[in-house]
């Protein structure tokens, strides 16, 4: 069945039409969900919520974007709703820590983008994963989901500044991640070697 029928009959709510665009699309869109809402039960609540959403607007959908675009961006809307009820960015944030952040340079982001194309997906997610929320977060919507900072700043309600000082945050974050797991590689090659 292509992607016209599969959407025409889920829109006439054929049970084995959503099963099937479920099953197509479920893993993707829950690495979505995992990717913003770091506690998995409350993701898998987060994940089911936006599959309903996503049934409920299907008739809606235009051939504007890709379906999975179009879902993916419900399924980040109905994570950023969750995140903005459960104020997880502002009770993450230390305002002071945002006077005395330190600015990114060529150099380090030069050598975060060598190592991650090294990467495949998986490592990627679990280094952002190892990110505090906050960061983790809006570094995802800006880099993953191609939010521009104006989006981000009306979707969590936070200013523009802000969210383009959290992302350089982030990225200066991700660099100290990348260089201390970089140093316990060797330590451990070290150690094997003796």
């Amino acid at each position: 069945m292509n992607e016209k029928q599969l959407i025409a009959k889920c829109i006439r709510r054929d049970q084995r039409a959503m099963t099937e665009l479920f099953n197509r699309y479920a893993p993707v869109l829950k690495t979505t969900c995992r990717r913003i809402i770091r506690n998995e039960d409350e993701a898998s609540d987060v994940f089911q919520e936006g599959f309903i959403n996503i049934f409920n607007k299907l008739n809606t959908f235009g051939s504007k974007s890709t379906l999975y675009t179009w879902m993916n961006r419900i399924m980040v809307n109905t994570a950023i709703s969750h995140v903005r009820k459960q104020n997880i960015i502002y009770s993450s944030l230390d305002i002071h820590e945002m006077d005395f952040m330190e600015e990114e340079n060529e150099e380090m982001e030069d050598e975060l983008f060598q190592y991650l194309e090294e990467l495949d997906a998986a490592e990627i997610l679990d280094l952002l994963n190892l990110l505090p929320d906050k960061y983790r977060i809006i570094l995802g919507l800006y880099a993953v989901d191609g939010l521009k900072h104006s989006e981000i700043s009306e979707k969590l309600g936070i200013s523009v500044a802000l969210s383009k000082k959290i992302v350089s945050r982030a990225r200066l974050k991700l660099v100290e991640t990348v260089k201390n797991k970089q140093y316990e590689h060797k330590e451990a090659g070290h150690t094997a070697a003796k």
